[in-house]
């Protein structure tokens, strides 16, 4: 099925919805856990059934359009968002370092596609 522009701008407000509270909760992350050995791991251990959940929302948000072509596009939407906010805005994700927040960042978005593919 093709995306309809409802499609798309549904998608684009799910996934500016999905950049918004990912860059608020990031920034609540104290530095102290996201230090690699300790508290990094777990935050990235705990995006994995987070992405799924996220995916696992676009069928039901845009029925028709196939989870992988509402993925990309919330994730197209999304990652533009983050790479802006880094580079002109970078205090909106907190203290942390930005290393390590974009590295986050890919592994989440990661693991969206990955989720999209197994729902596929």
């Amino acid at each position: 099925m093709a995306v309809t522009q409802g499609h798309f701008l549904g998608l684009a407000l799910y996934g500016t919805a999905l950049w918004g509270s990912g860059a608020f909760a990031i920034s609540l992350i104290p530095k102290t856990i996201s230090d690699k050995r300790i508290g990094l791991p777990v935050i990235y251990a705990a995006i994995i059934p987070a992405s799924a959940a996220m995916v696992a929302v676009i069928p039901k948000l845009v029925p028709g359009v196939g989870v992988l072509k509402g993925t990309a596009i919330a994730a197209a939407v999304a990652g533009l968002l983050d790479g802006f906010a880094l580079a002109w805005a970078p205090k909106l994700y907190g203290q942390g370092d930005r290393g390590n927040i974009g590295a986050w960042l890919l592994w989440t978005y990661g693991w969206c596609f990955a989720s999209a593919a197994m729902l596929a």
